[in-house]
């Protein structure tokens, strides 16, 4: 018996895997006969296969499919299979808008409050003179007639522009980056599992398309009316983004509100006050008179000044921007042509020797050259050059101007040689080899 399994195990190493997989004798493979003599044959495992079955040949629309959104594809999204775009970091921003915001808030609630403590107004007469106060338009029909009153509205007008000029900007910064880089997230699910859920909405989107007419009109429609905005979007966008654009909507918007919210106001009067408080200058000769209208000027003023004063510091730094544009392509004119000066200047000049970017005398590197245009160019300081080399310094361990394992290595070490405990341990260790070094050896003799 203990032959005939030695034997089985011989002809099984040594059969061909067809044969050992079949079980079964086969002519002219020696090796897999003797299997079938010596073993039974094995049984074959029964797989069932699970076919989809052919879906009905389903009328189709004449629009064409879309596998996205137009307005997506409008904006810039990266083609199927490329990988997702770098989006910056917006910690720090939503850190900072939150703080603001809450301190905004908690300044103009508790200053509502005051004013209603001390004077006696009603909430949305202190709210009203609060906001108007804090985006420094003052249209005079409210006066305060206390001491702390008139500190309060002091405070409220230093403390005014500074919180809602940090406020607008940070949200209209977070905003930017966040339509400029809509299509930065990471993949939520892997690609088969994409494909594979596009073909079953798309084959339950065809059979309803089929059963109900009315339903197909829509979704017609509504193609259509996609396909409409992603040629529209891009020209929108550009439109939006004009200065003077911003300040006709705005102004438009705040006419059209005060005028639902005091119907008999005429036009000019309206028109009137709210360029007050766009320009801050407010008069006082045409103030609101009724509730929704304070109500109204109390969430518009402080926006609409602040957007209207960030929108003339943008025109008003339109001609310093361009002069600036045209400094730095000078200085990429300048060494656009390579000579013997312009080689001396980026490999070894009195900026290069400064900065200490220079590898050789005798070449300019790539890296080289763009820190040093950066440098010229104003884009880069020479002190952010040196906390960046200060911070590399600190991190190369073995000095070598590399950042290798080895610095990696060393750093942890270093870490852990800072450890108090280890620090113990590590001179109880080197007096504890002393001791065995120089005393045992005499015990020994």
């Amino acid at each position: 018996m203990p032959g005939r399994r030695l034997a089985l195990a011989v002809c099984l190493l040594t059969a061909p895997p067809s044969a050992a997989i079949s079980g079964h004798p086969t002519r002219g493979s020696g090796a897999a006969s003797r299997v079938a003599r010596l073993a039974p044959p094995l049984p074959r495992p029964s797989v069932r296969v699970r076919r989809r079955l052919p879906s009905p040949q389903l009328p189709r629309l004449s629009a064409p499919r879309m596998t996205a959104s137009p307005l997506s594809r409008a904006a810039g999204a990266p083609p199927a299979g490329a990988p997702p775009p770098l989006a910056p970091p917006r910690i720090v921003t939503r850190a900072f808008t939150l703080r603001v915001l809450g301190a905004t808030v908690a300044l103009l609630a508790g200053g509502a409050l005051s004013f209603r403590r001390w004077e006696g107004w009603p909430m949305v007469d202190c709210l009203y003179y609060t906001t108007s106060t804090f985006a420094t338009i003052g249209f005079g029909d409210l006066k305060p007639t206390r001491s702390a009153s008139r500190v309060l509205t002091s405070l409220l007008s230093i403390l005014g522009v500074g919180l809602l000029g940090g406020l607008i900007s940070a949200t209209l910064e977070e905003w930017m980056r966040s339509s400029q880089n809509a299509d930065g997230k990471a993949p939520s699910a892997s690609k088969p599992l994409l494909d594979d859920s596009a073909a079953d909405s798309a084959a339950a989107e065809d059979a309803l398309l089929a059963w109900w007419p009315l339903y197909a009109r829509g979704v017609a429609l509504r193609r259509t009316v996609h396909q409409r905005l992603a040629r529209l979007a891009p020209r929108a966008i550009a439109l939006l983004s004009n200065p003077w654009v911003q300040v006709s909507l705005l102004y438009a918007v705040g006419v059209c509100g005060y005028r639902a919210c005091t119907p008999a106001v005429s036009v000019a009067e309206a028109a009137y006050l709210i360029l007050g408080a766009l320009t801050t200058s407010g008069l006082g000769d045409v103030v609101p008179t009724g509730r929704s209208a304070k109500l109204f000027l109390s969430l518009y003023s402080p926006f609409a000044a602040l957007m209207f004063a960030r929108v003339l510091a943008f025109i008003a730094l339109v001609p310093l921007e361009e002069a600036r544009r045209r400094k730095q392509l000078a200085v990429l004119k300048r060494y656009a042509h390579l000579s013997k000066k312009t080689l001396d200047e980026v490999s070894r000049g009195p900026l290069v020797k400064r900065l200490g970017i220079s590898e050789d005398d005798n070449f300019c590197t790539r890296a080289e050259f763009t820190l040093l245009m950066l440098v010229l160019q104003g884009k880069v300081m020479e002190s952010d050059l040196q906390e960046c080399v200060a911070t590399f310094d600190s991190i190369d361990a073995d000095c070598s101007g590399k950042l290798t394992i080895e610095d990696v290595e060393l750093l942890h070490q270093r870490r852990l040689l800072r450890n108090p405990r280890l620090q113990r341990r590590v001179m109880m260790r080197a007096w504890k080899s002393l001791f065995r070094q120089r005393w045992f050896p005499f015990f020994r003799s």
